[in-house]
């Protein structure tokens, strides 16, 4: 056997490898080379994945950078915000005043109304109970131009469950929500994370294509356990929060969220330049 000569093909063959790999990294993570969404659909579709081509539109080039703040990590500020000047605190965590109580967990926040007596939720209905909701919170400085009605349940007798989710500008915070229950008399209790953007003026994240992404997906091997014929039912571009325990604030993550078959839903890291990999920041069952 030639030894000599074997080196030599292994190593063209090395070499051909590795320049094939850079090629692939270009085509499908760089965002100045879009993949073509009928190219990518083909790809999909050759890995048992089907996308609808309405689904894929085009997204913005750059987004801007976005802290968010935790305001639960200041007690005292909350609870001035939903109790008060006057409100007590008899243990460490717990807050009450004007008819209510004000329990801080880490991040969320469970405020409670012992007997609400709010004449404005007087004649409430599954029509307006999310944005009488929404009013009183952002009357008390919550939520002011952050928070949207996401949905809404009906428990009986004029008493609602509101869903409430954040956005920056049109772009959804994809997972942080508030909850509030909601009665004719006022609102009776609120769950969840209470935050405020601030947006750190001209520096932007350069975005990934969506298309580029989605080529990511035969790779993710969760996909074929949520369907044996996996669709790609739904894409999002917005942000994804990091928040760690005791964290008061941090940058958000730009991020797509991609729908399965409106079963699961990852979300996939939108930056460029900031890995030779996709980077699959979390996952979550879909709601409907």
């Amino acid at each position: 056997m030639n030894f000599k000569r074997a080196k030599t093909i292994l190593i063209v063959i090395f070499l051909f490898v590795n320049i094939f790999l850079i090629v692939i990294n270009n085509l499908f993570y760089e965002s100045d080379i879009t993949v073509d969404t009928k190219t990518v659909i083909s790809i999909l579709s050759k890995s048992g994945i089907s996308l609808n081509e309405d689904i894929l539109k085009e997204y913005p080039v750059s987004v801007p950078r976005v802290e968010v703040e935790n305001v639960a990590a200041d007690e005292n500020k909350l609870a001035t915000l939903l109790l008060g000047k006057g409100y007590n605190s008899s243990k460490e965590h717990y807050y009450s005043g004007e008819g209510a109580a004000l329990t801080v967990s880490e991040l969320s926040v469970d405020y409670k109304v012992v007997e609400p007596k709010d004449k404005s939720f007087k004649d409430i209905s599954p029509l307006n109970a999310g944005n009488k909701a929404l009013k009183k919170l952002n009357k008390k400085g919550i939520g002011e131009s952050a928070l949207e009605v996401e949905n809404i349940s009906d428990n009986g007798n004029n008493n609602y469950y509101v869903t409430l989710s954040y956005k920056f500008e049109e772009y959804p915070l994809f997972n942080n929500h508030l909850y509030v229950t909601v009665t004719d008399r006022g609102i009776l209790a609120m769950k969840g994370t209470v935050i405020d953007f601030n947006e750190i003026k001209n520096e932007d994240y350069k975005i990934i294509p969506a298309a580029n992404i989605l080529l990511e997906l035969p790779s993710n091997p969760d996909l074929k356990n949520v369907d044996k014929n996996p669709e790609v039912t739904g894409i999002r571009l917005g942000y994804f929060l990091p928040m760690g325990k005791g964290e008061a604030s941090i940058y958000a993550i730009p991020a797509y969220e991609i729908e399965i078959s409106n079963k699961k839903i990852y979300y996939y890291d939108a930056r460029e330049n900031i890995s030779s990999d996709v980077i699959l920041l979390g996952s979550i069952n879909a709601i409907k």
